[in-house]
């Protein structure tokens, strides 16, 4: 087994056809099932499910398909990190994401920055929260957004990006009677469903509310995806809270702004974090600096 048989096992998956795939690698069709013989053969399974017409990944293929995935993309990371340490003209930016950010913002921001650096190459990652810890701490990122501050034990240093505002969402779907506002007291008894925890959204809404005191009343249910969240209120199951940017388009008419006892916003603060001692490299600062005066 190498690099080159798993690029061709992908390629297959992708293209469900050994005729487009080797062609697509620009091998030959006997080339590539031998290939695919031998990781099969390697691995003790089957990946596909030949037919006359078709060709599927087996179960035992899609299994291993993420893991193959897995390690394609660490080679090529390892590939364009080492171009970028040699070769003074090839610049490199690795961006680690949480999936709770506001994507969309983020390349907003840098735009101006990339037409600006032309021989900058930024490549982003999305990543649960413990493994963007891990990552930075390998120093196989370079900077990550977030929620939640880096941990200081684990050498992270972190600066207020932005804030997406809170907004809460009722069960059933329909809207708050009180008020066109919800009170985080108010919001703390709703039944709140919230997400497996990965992606920080869990930790920041009990921070949220550990932070004035409140005891908050969580459905046990977790759902995985932001798009659950909306739907598991509007069929009645509980309430919810997302930051504004993750909320779709559908659901204006069904949220309500989250503000404190004194009727102000509350926010979810994304963070810029790097791993201690600060970025050496000028293009990593200069990216940096603008980020930071770009979000405000």
């Amino acid at each position: 087994m190498n690099l080159k048989h798993l690029q061709l096992a992908k390629a297959v998956a992708d293209l469900s056809s050994f005729s487009q795939a080797a062609s697509a690698c620009n091998v030959t069709q006997p080339t590539l099932s031998a290939a695919i013989a031998q990781l099969e053969k390697q691995f003790g399974a089957s990946l596909f499910e030949r037919t006359t017409r078709t060709v599927a990944l087996s179960p035992f293929g899609k299994h291993l398909l993420p893991m193959i995935e897995q390690i394609l993309a660490a080679h090529a990371d390892l590939t364009r990190s080492a171009a970028s340490y040699l070769s003074p003209d090839v610049k490199m930016v690795r961006i680690g994401v949480s999936p709770i950010i506001d994507m969309a913002k983020v390349v907003h921001a840098l735009a101006p920055f990339v037409k600006r650096h032309p021989q900058v190459e930024i490549h982003y990652k999305e990543c649960f929260l413990d493994d963007l810890e891990a990552r930075l701490a390998a120093e196989t990122i370079d900077l990550a957004v977030r929620p939640l501050a880096g941990s200081k034990k684990r050498g992270a240093q972190n600066v207020l990006l932005y804030r997406d505002p809170w907004v809460f969402l009722p069960s059933g779907g329909g809207l708050p009677t009180a008020s066109k506002t919800i009170t985080l007291d108010e919001a703390a008894g709703g039944n709140l469903i919230l997400t497996a925890g990965h992606c920080g959204l869990a930790q920041a809404t009990r921070q949220l509310f550990d932070s004035v005191s409140l005891r908050l009343n969580e459905y046990p249910g977790k759902p995985i995806s932001y798009s659950a969240v909306q739907e598991w209120t509007d069929l009645g199951i509980g309430s919810g809270l997302l930051p504004a940017s993750k909320v779709n388009s559908d659901h204006t008419r069904s949220f309500s702004p989250l503000v404190d006892a004194h009727g102000k916003a509350c926010h979810l603060d994304i963070f810029l974090c790097w791993k201690a001692p600060a970025p050496d490299r000028p293009h990593l600062r200069a990216l940096k600096k603008h980020l930071q005066s770009a979000m405000k």
